[in-house]
């Protein structure tokens, strides 16, 4: 996997946020990590969670009551969660479609609808179902958030900013946007300023080592080599398999003529599956 420009590795690929959205089964994340939320309202949970043996090949509906025969559209999201955080983006989609249609208002599951789009490379669907979940409620950060990242996705940096900045305006703890806010800066060329949010999602999240290792490639192009080494040293140690980081320590090392330990770096990310 070669990394081109500005951390597509980053976007969508998946990372993940923290703080689950209420009610909404869905951690908002760096780069569309999927994770259900375990903890259903109603029915049996032991039997009929996102964790049972059972659940995705038989799922019994939970009701509003026992005289109720329609589904809760939230055990179609959570389905739909599981689904998604195994890779099976079109099954995921299929049970998005019936939360939605179950219950039109559920923004969340519009935005884990847009999600799972991106996951399919269906930007401008995602779209579509990420201004039906920002127009149903347009306090819901995380909807904002992906909007963002299906913009980066196509390349669309300076719009990606309007949809960044307005999930940060709702939330400001929210560490991803600040992160994706500084890599469309960086793909911007206004790298000073995606300094300022890269140390900001760093402040948020001192071991998001996404942000570590894009400070890390922008302190390269300020030509500040020990100061990006110390931040791409501190990504390895907290996952020695993220190639990026490797690359980028590569680079640094490259530039102050450490070659023999250049040459180990780029040899351990492409043992990784990174080129640079």
């Amino acid at each position: 996997m070669s990394i081109k420009g500005k951390f597509v590795f980053i976007l969508i690929a998946s990372v993940v946020l923290c703080a689950l959205v209420s009610g909404g089964g869905f951690e908002p994340g760096l780069w569309g990590s999927w994770q259900p939320d375990l903890s259903l309202r109603g029915g049996d949970e032991s039997s009929n969670s996102p964790s049972s043996p059972n659940y995705l090949s038989d799922m019994k509906p939970y009701y509003y009551n026992s005289n109720d025969l329609v589904p809760v559209a939230e055990t179609w999201n959570n389905k739909g969660l599981v689904l998604a955080q195994q890779g099976k983006y079109d099954e995921a989609l299929q049970a998005f479609n019936k939360a939605v249609e179950l219950n039109p208002q559920f923004s969340e599951a519009w935005t884990n609808k847009g999600r799972d789009l991106i996951s399919l490379g269906r930007y401008d669907e995602a779209i579509q179902a990420l201004d039906t979940a920002t127009g149903i409620n347009p306090q819901f950060a995380d909807a904002w958030y992906v909007k963002g990242d299906a913009l980066t996705k196509q390349g669309r940096y300076s719009e990606s900013l309007i949809y960044f900045n307005r999930s940060i305006q709702i939330n400001p703890q929210f560490y991803a946007a600040w992160n994706d806010k500084g890599v469309a800066l960086d793909n911007l060329g206004d790298i000073n300023e995606a300094l300022t949010c890269i140390d900001e999602a760093i402040k948020l999240k001192p071991d998001l080592l996404q942000a570590l290792a894009i400070k890390g490639d922008v302190l390269n192009k300020q030509g500040k080599y020990e100061e990006a080494i110390l931040n791409l040293d501190k990504a390895i140690e907290i996952n020695p398999s993220f190639g990026p980081a490797w690359v980028f320590k590569g680079n640094a090392l490259k530039a102050l003529g450490r070659i023999t330990e250049a040459d180990a770096a780029f040899a351990k990310a492409k043992e990784l599956g990174y080129t640079s």
